[in-house]
């Protein structure tokens, strides 16, 4: 019964949160996201800039790291339930890196 919630929840709402999202990049506009800047080609954070041709995605069970292949050192963790728009930023992100369309 939870998991039909949460599956509501996202075909209902989530969704389209993440599609707004992905709709300003595909626009070439910028916006920030969990105090993750998207830009043209890369994203900011920390007052760092990364390529999205750099950009990894490691997922846990509670929260999820994004860091440069680069430079592991480059990194910012968000957790699923205490980051607001954690789970669109990570659904964005993954979308955008498996899609290539950086």
């Amino acid at each position: 019964m939870f998991c039909d919630i949460i599956d509501k929840l996202w075909d209902n709402y989530l969704d389209d949160l993440s599609q707004s999202y992905l709709d300003k990049f595909n626009h070439g506009e910028n916006f920030e996201l969990c105090g993750v800047q998207f830009l043209a080609d890369k994203i900011k954070f920390n007052n760092k800039e990364l390529l999205f041709k750099d950009l990894e995605i490691k997922k846990y069970k509670h929260h999820y790291v994004i860091y440069s292949n680069q430079d592991k050192y480059h990194n910012k963790m968000l957790y699923y339930l205490k980051d607001e728009n954690a789970v669109i930023l990570s659904n964005l992100l993954t979308i955008i890196k498996n899609n290539g369309s950086y």
